[in-house]
């Protein structure tokens, strides 16, 4: 019995270590790569002080349908119901903080969206 033991826990560490070697399908990837992976969409904003809720409904309509574009040379486009909009973007060496232009805003990326914090303490979420 105590061998049999032995070699369901030996076959069960071994099994066990071939699948942590595999790569996360979790891992979240660096900032840069995620910006610049696709056509990000708006999805939602939201802000924790419960006086701003007339100006969180005024953002969701106004920017519903937007998008950004973030390419690897540092330049972005963007579409909205307002028109388009073209200019230039950075991280900081942090990956903290996204600049637009010369707007920054507090970064937080996740495996496939990111959210920024705006002014006011709206923040907005792109998938």
């Amino acid at each position: 019995m105590k061998i049999k033991m032995s070699a369901l826990l030996f076959i069960f560490v071994i099994a066990f270590s071939f699948s942590s070697c595999t790569k996360e399908d979790g891992a979240i990837p660096d900032a840069k790569t995620l910006l610049t992976s696709k056509t990000w969409t708006f999805n939602t904003v939201t802000n924790s002080d419960a006086s701003q809720a007339t100006y969180v409904q005024l953002i969701k309509f106004a920017y519903t349908g937007q998008t950004y574009t973030f390419k690897a040379d540092g330049t972005y486009t963007s579409v909205s119901i307002g028109g388009n909009d073209a200019g230039t973007w950075s991280l900081s060496t942090d990956n903290k903080t996204l600049t637009i232009d010369t707007e920054p805003y507090k970064l937080v990326v996740a495996k496939s969206s990111f959210t920024i914090e705006a002014a006011g303490g709206f923040v907005l979420s792109y998938k």
